[in-house]
């Protein structure tokens, strides 16, 4: 819980942190993603969670953690703002450039932060749609003094965020006398 608090305090202080929470199913990572967002106070909190059934559908978790900033487009480079409008449905579709999406993603997210930090919780990010999690692991490996956290909940399996060498909490069950 410590560690979730202290990547809450660091948006607060203006700087970003990063924590990946790892764990098997049911081991109680929504619950201590409910807990954060709860303590989120006057922090803005963003938030998705995959959806087994739109994993293949292209930023459709993105399209989620976005829609709360969306008016501040015109403060981001019009080449991305122009990517992500048309990514998320919003504008004409032109061919995609996984980057410049990424990349106004990062200027989006950072924009947002010049208002007063952010919270960023993916929850189920093993369900999350390809073009999202690049996306998303593409801003966590990038924040710098942004004033945004990224707490991210997925399970035990490799995935984008294991490969991008994020911090990670792993979390395991208790054993019996601990339990009791």
């Amino acid at each position: 819980m410590k560690r979730l608090s202290d990547a809450l305090s660091a948006a607060r202080r203006g700087e970003s942190d990063v924590l990946v929470v790892r764990g098997e199913p049911g081991i109680g990572k929504s619950a201590l993603l409910a807990h954060v967002i709860e303590s989120a106070g006057e922090v803005q909190a963003l938030a998705t969670a995959g959806v087994e059934s739109e994993s293949a559908l292209p930023f459709a978790a993105l399209s989620q953690v976005l829609d709360p900033v969306l008016d501040r487009l015109d403060r981001i480079p019009a080449a991305q703002a122009s990517a992500l409008r048309s990514a998320l449905a919003l504008g004409p579709p032109s061919p995609g450039d996984p980057f410049t999406v990424c990349a106004g993603t990062l200027s989006l997210l950072a924009a947002a932060a010049e208002d007063g930090p952010l919270l960023i919780v993916v929850d189920d990010a093993h369900w999350l749609d390809a073009s999202s999690a690049v996306a998303l692991a593409f801003v966590a490996r990038r924040l710098g003094p942004d004033g945004i956290a990224l707490v991210v909940a997925t399970r035990e399996e490799d995935d984008v965020f294991r490969a991008s060498g994020l911090p990670e909490l792993v979390l395991a069950g208790l054993d019996r006398k601990s339990a009791d």
